[in-house]
């Protein structure tokens, strides 16, 4: 069925000259000729809307084989990303932060210390989330990943749990932190938690979650980082709020 479409054109032409040769040997106003001369027309019609209805649904067969073929890359790269993230996260310590935890312990420092929990408890949240409403099929837009954490992890990270990161121009400046999330009309819940929640692990203080105060067509899918000197007074979201939120606003 699939080579039909490059068949009936020669089958077409050989009607066509067989239609022509019709017309030339036989006469049309004899009953024999012209029943022949009419059975080929309209063997002729009957091939044209044939190959138009084959020739729809190879398209359609053609739009749904694109479709697999988008989906099977989107499969790898969010396959590769997870390994690449894997791999990131098992990296051993180098020398300078082992140095750093030395001196935090000598500080007093212990692995139950309240900050470090807030890290391990927005990745639990994360987990847990994912688990229970999975990753949104929509690939959301996301920028504005500061400098303050491991840039390439975290935006791993974050397309790990289905979005598709913007980056920067080369005029644009990466910002050094953020404490505010806007996030456009369109985007789901869920994908709003999932994003603070993977910024918190990082240690991204969020001190704000909103829409964009001005929607556009260009935000509607979209998730944009900030940092504002209003919300610097205010106090870090906790990832009880951020997963027992009905709603951001």
């Amino acid at each position: 069925m699939e080579s039909l479409p490059y068949i009936l054109p020669i089958v077409m032409l050989i009607l066509a000259i067989g239609l022509a040769v019709a017309v030339k040997m036989l006469s049309i106003k004899s009953i024999i000729g012209g029943c022949t001369i009419g059975v080929l027309f309209l063997f002729m019609i009957g091939c044209s809307i044939f190959m138009m209805v084959i020739s729809s649904g190879f398209e359609e067969k053609m739009a749904v084989k694109d479709q697999e073929v988008a989906d099977m890359v989107d499969w790898k790269y969010k396959h590769m990303d997870e390994m690449s993230l894997i791999i990131g996260q098992q990296r051993m310590p180098d020398d300078e932060h082992v140095a750093l935890i030395k001196q935090l312990n000598s500080y007093g420092w212990q692995i139950n210390n309240y900050s470090i929990r807030l890290l391990q408890d927005a990745h639990q949240a994360l987990e847990v989330l994912k688990q229970e409403h999975g990753i949104a099929r929509t690939r959301y837009l996301l920028k504005g990943v500061p400098s303050s954490v491991e840039r390439k992890l975290v935006e791993m990270g974050l397309r790990n749990v289905g979005f598709r990161i913007v980056p920067f121009k080369e005029q644009e400046e990466v910002p050094e932190n953020a404490n505010a999330l806007y996030f456009g009309q369109n985007v789901d819940l869920d994908s709003i938690k999932m994003a603070a929640l993977t910024l918190m692990q990082a240690g991204i203080e969020l001190k704000s979650i909103k829409a964009f105060p001005k929607p556009t067509r260009g935000n509607v899918r979209a998730i944009k980082l900030d940092w504002s000197k209003y919300f610097d007074t205010r106090l870090p979201l906790t990832v009880a709020a951020v997963v027992e939120s009905k709603g951001f606003n």
